[in-house]
């Protein structure tokens, strides 16, 4: 793995990390997975683009999808129906509780070989800084779902900027 391709999975991780915890992200963010079949951490990787001017189109996300999903059927998606199967009140127990969590730390690590997976996709796009369309709304049709209206996110987005979490890339 080349440094530009490791640097840039460690600031995707770090983007995504700080989007998902801004306010209100996650649950936005779950409730598109679940209810549009979105992919949660490809809408991470498509708003990182975003900040980053990374130019992103209807066949750039054909192709982020078709690399990441043999790893989320085969392995994030089962992990997470794990996950959840352990939930419910029946099956509370210090046991189930620390077996839950460990399967979440595998999820967790498994989404993050995911994040890798997109950013070594995204380190090889042409910045277009000029482009205005939004990747979301791609995203959206690619999936046959609504486009999400997320007041949290321009929030969110505005204070990653500001704390320096991504800085968006210079013209040339």
């Amino acid at each position: 793995m080349s440094g530009a391709v490791k640097q840039s999975d460690e600031t995707l991780w770090a983007f995504a990390m700080a989007l998902y915890a801004s306010a209100g992200m996650q649950e936005r963010l779950i409730q598109w997975q679940d209810e549009a079949g979105a992919d949660v951490c490809i809408v991470l990787a498509l708003l990182y683009a975003q900040q980053n001017g990374i130019a992103v189109d209807d066949k750039t996300i054909a192709e982020l999808e078709a690399l990441v999903s043999p790893w989320r059927v085969s392995v994030v998606q089962p992990l997470r129906e794990v996950r959840r199967y352990l939930k419910p009140a029946g099956l509370d127990s210090a046991e189930i509780e620390a077996l839950r969590s460990n399967i979440k730390m595998s999820e967790l690590a498994a989404e993050q070989h995911e994040l890798r997976l997109l950013a070594g996709a995204l380190s090889a796009l042409p910045a277009d800084l000029h482009r205005t369309e939004p990747p979301l709304p791609v995203y959206a049709k690619h999936l046959g779902a609504g486009i999400p209206r997320w007041p949290e996110l321009t929030s969110a987005m505005k204070n990653l900027d500001r704390a320096g979490i991504v800085k968006p890339a210079e013209e040339p």
